[in-house]
């Protein structure tokens, strides 16, 4: 259910429908093809996702969305034209939180690698309206990289939240969870792409952690 990536290539949800990451300008045209993936004949935005396990690997990093109390998810945004996953989600993860491969560049010198991709699965796309709409997205289908964070230390300990690289902040707070509460705590429209995602990420965190 998943490859390997080398390091070096690189409370509940709120029903209603959160705002969709980075807003691409929300004009109008066409949303660039090489950002988008065709499931069933339709298109959706290609959306990297950072699946990052404490040092046990009991618990995930997740984040409460900025102006959306309650709604909690994993660091994620749309992928770049030929960004791989690993990254793609490499950015997005240290654009969101502060948190870098290159421990120098972490609070406390936290230190994160790269374990493994997850294959790619029509499974992991959810439907979404607003701009991605109006762009004549359907949603976005996630594509999900597996990293470890070698503490089990408090996250707003070492997080950055302000937003890096000219992105705005999108969480307002981070704390660990157990997979199966943030299968639990995600928006509903999610859902069921975070519970295809427990299910085949189950061997990497056996091979890793156990």
């Amino acid at each position: 259910m998943y490859s390997s990536s080398s390091p070096t290539a690189i409370t509940k949800a709120k029903k209603q429908q959160p705002k969709e990451d980075k807003t691409e300008g929300g004009g109008g045209g066409e949303y660039n093809p090489e950002k988008t993936a065709i499931v069933d004949g339709k298109k959706y935005r290609k959306c990297a996702c950072a699946i990052v396990f404490n040092d046990s690997g009991s618990h995930v990093l997740v984040g409460e969305r900025a102006g959306k109390s309650g709604s909690w998810n994993l660091p994620q945004g749309g992928m770049e034209p030929k960004e791989t996953t690993a990254e793609a989600a490499t950015r997005e993860l240290y654009e969101e939180t502060g948190i870098s491969l290159d421990s120098s560049k972490n609070k406390k010198n936290i230190q994160v690698e790269l374990l493994s991709v997850l294959e790619n699965d029509d499974a992991y796309a959810y439907s979404a309206g607003g701009w991605l709409e109006k762009k004549g997205l359907a949603g976005q289908r996630l594509e999900f990289a597996v990293f470890r964070c070698k503490t089990s230390a408090d996250p707003m300990e070492f997080v950055n939240l302000e937003g890096l690289d000219g992105e705005p902040a999108e969480f307002t707070q981070m704390k660990w969870m157990s997979l199966d509460e943030c299968v639990e705590s995600v928006w509903e429209a999610k859902k069921k792409a975070y519970e295809k995602m427990r299910v085949n990420v189950e061997p990497i965190v056996r091979k890793h952690f156990y």
